[in-house]
């Protein structure tokens, strides 16, 4: 008897454990799936291209069709087109677009047969083996788009450091995770 009540002691507290850890954080479990920009829209590489050009401005110019694209699709959401500025096989030194707080992540959606931005910001894109992935997608929707939770590993700390976004009808912003 008491071998069955220690049990469910253990299942209640692991219940606790999991509904806190996603109250806290959102259903973030989607993994997302990275490809080439260049098989992406032409009007969203074009407008990766001008913004790219207008905030790193490098020399010599960038293939922006090498950089990555994710597409995030969620039911009753609009899509996101979150990019990874950061060039495959480019040592992360030589890298224009990344530096020591991480590479350039730009974020669009479509309207009108246009791309506007909605994020803009450098990520950690380090990843460590076994570790939660740097970039995950709530189930969580703000203003028609999901929320990211970006996932930090840094050296000198034992834990990651967790932010998540949603975005605010204009960009995305950080929020409190307690929400």
């Amino acid at each position: 008897m008491k071998t069955r009540s220690t049990f469910l002691q253990l299942v209640f507290m692991s219940s606790i454990i999991w509904i806190s850890c996603h109250a806290l954080v959102g259903n973030a479990t989607e993994i997302l799936k990275w490809e080439r920009l260049q098989v992406a829209a032409p009007a969203l590489i074009e407008q990766v291209s001008r913004d790219y050009t207008k905030d790193i401005a490098p020399d010599p110019p960038v293939d922006v069709g090498q950089m990555r694209v994710s597409k995030i699709s969620k039911p009753n959401a609009e899509t996101l087109y979150l990019i990874n500025t950061r060039l495959p096989g480019k040592n992360p030194d030589a890298n224009p677009s990344c530096g020591a707080s991480g590479c350039l992540f730009y974020g669009y959606i479509e309207q009108n047969n246009s791309f506007v931005q909605v994020f803009n910001g450098y990520v950690n894109d380090f990843q460590p083996q076994n570790a939660s992935p740097i970039v995950q997608v709530s189930d969580r929707l703000e203003h028609r788009l999901p929320c990211l939770r970006l996932t930090s590993y840094e050296n000198n700390f034992p834990q990651p450091f967790v932010t998540q976004l949603c975005y605010n009808g204009e960009t995305y912003q950080p929020v409190e995770l307690s929400k």
